[in-house]
């Protein structure tokens, strides 16, 4: 397949880590396991390859988004780890960016506690090092509220350690792939006037046409002021 027949150059595009590096584990460069930390690398790699084809295409800089979820010895060695593979592999083509997580998180066709980019303490840590995520909504609203925190003012502390943006609905605790509309996500004015890159996420918007993402366009745009 030629990259470059898929390709708008006017466009700016960005791309996701795969969450599965096989049907049986999560990305995990830096896995106890020699296997899974070999094939997450890859992973890694590859999705590279792919961001600085676009580049070169579109001469505009890539985000990468990654769900970097495993925790290996503890929290604080493992965002350090996180951080400088990320730090030591960015340049002028990509940035590769972590993503805000949800507490309960969707793997493996049921529900997997996360105990990494989902609290308090690791909003303390990005301000501490001034780290930069992609801030997905969803998860900052779930995360949140497992909490018992308020998601705005989370959002505020994020929001300037942030590079990028995930726009979808959710409520509860666990309620991810709400239709767009009716989660807690009432006013999202303050969200679509930041200046960061902003991607529409619809559970499953892609079916039946797109209808679903239609939708939530269709919503956007005529609460918008």
């Amino acid at each position: 397949i030629k990259i470059e027949e898929f390709i708008d150059k006017k466009r700016e595009y960005t791309l996701h880590l795969p969450d599965y590096i096989n049907k049986n584990n999560l990305l995990d460069p830096f896995s106890n396991n020699i296997a899974i930390r070999k094939e997450s690398s890859n992973v890694i790699y590859t999705t590279i390859k792919i961001a600085k084809q676009i580049n070169e295409l579109t001469k505009k800089k890539i985000k990468i988004v990654g769900s970097f979820s495993q925790i290996n010895d503890n929290k604080k060695i493992t965002l350090d780890r996180i951080f400088n593979l990320t730090d030591g592999l960015n340049n002028d083509q990509f940035e590769i960016l972590p993503q805000w997580l949800p507490k309960i998180a969707w793997y493996f066709g049921g529900a997997q506690i996360i105990d990494i980019f989902n609290d308090h303490e690791d909003i303390r840590y990005l301000k501490k090092y001034n780290k930069k995520i992609c801030l997905d909504i969803s998860h900052l609203i779930l995360s949140a509220n497992y909490e018992n925190n308020n998601w705005i003012k989370w959002y505020k502390e994020l929001i300037n350690y942030s590079n990028h943006l995930h726009l979808s609905d959710a409520k509860g605790i666990d309620g991810e792939g709400i239709d767009f509309g009716k989660g807690e996500l009432k006013n999202f004015n303050f969200i679509l006037n930041n200046k960061n890159v902003k991607v529409l996420e619809v559970w499953q918007g892609h079916l039946h046409n797109g209808f679903k993402f239609y939708n939530a366009i269709n919503l956007l745009v005529k609460n918008y002021a």
